[in-house]
């Protein structure tokens, strides 16, 4: 990983168009929150991915307004964790912390925070 990116930026180039369009702090730090599980569950061994995603679904299924929106939301948190492994592959540090602040309407700074604290960035 070079110096010069940092985990905010590669929690932005991995969670792409699922973070664009949002229009409140909330919905974006939702949103944010969903790609930092997929960044997390894609550091764990591929037998062990089904069950973590399985444990992730099993939060949202009570706010979910359907099944079929809860099928629609593991189909993203898959395909952010297959952006993760094909940009990131070597990186193996644990997202701990997201936050979304507002700098003026509908302008956003997300940040983001590796587990390890010598490994911090932002």
């Amino acid at each position: 990983m070079s110096n010069d990116t940092n985990v905010s930026e590669m929690l932005l180039r991995v969670g792409g168009d699922f973070l664009e369009s949002m229009t409140s702090r909330g919905e974006l730090q939702a949103r944010v929150d969903i790609v930092r599980t997929a960044w997390n569950i894609a550091l764990l061994p591929l037998k062990d991915r089904k069950n973590a995603l399985k444990a992730c679904l099993q939060k949202y299924k009570k706010i979910a307004p359907s099944k079929e929106a809860l099928k629609g939301l593991e189909s993203e948190i898959n395909e952010l964790i297959i952006q993760k492994d094909l940009l990131y592959p070597d990186v193996s540090s644990e997202i701990v912390n997201t936050d979304v602040s507002e700098k003026g309407q509908h302008d956003y700074v997300i940040k983001a925070y590796f587990k390890k604290s010598d490994e911090t960035k932002h």
